[in-house]
């Protein structure tokens, strides 16, 4: 069974890789807006925990976690943003064991 910290890893790497893409793609061009995935979990549980030990954070809405534009790409074009997001939660949840009730959904925003 693979660690969080090792699925978080490779669920990086493919947010950054994609974002990286669709960047060169289209360059910071469009519309502004802002990227981040959401997992829901009880704040208390030892994998809310681990997840902020990882860099998630308190979303405003209760028993969910974020993660700021997983992408880490300084950009504000909101597609690059959706594409690391989106790359993210689908590698996040292809690693995640199954029966572990535990999903990244990807998030955005107009700024």
């Amino acid at each position: 069974m693979k660690s969080l910290q090792h699925i978080h890893e490779q669920a990086l790497a493919a947010a950054e890789n994609a974002a990286l893409q669709a960047y060169a793609e289209h360059g910071d061009t469009g519309a502004c807006g802002f990227g981040w995935v959401e997992v829901q979990v009880d704040g208390r549980s030892p994998k809310a925990r681990e997840l902020r030990s990882l860099g998630w954070g308190k979303s405003w809405l209760p028993k969910t976690l974020i993660l700021w534009r997983p992408s880490q790409l300084g950009v504000q074009s909101i597609h690059v943003q959706e594409v690391g997001a989106s790359a993210y939660a689908e590698k996040f949840n292809e690693l995640m064991p199954v029966g572990s009730n535990l999903r990244a959904y990807p998030c955005s925003r107009y700024d």
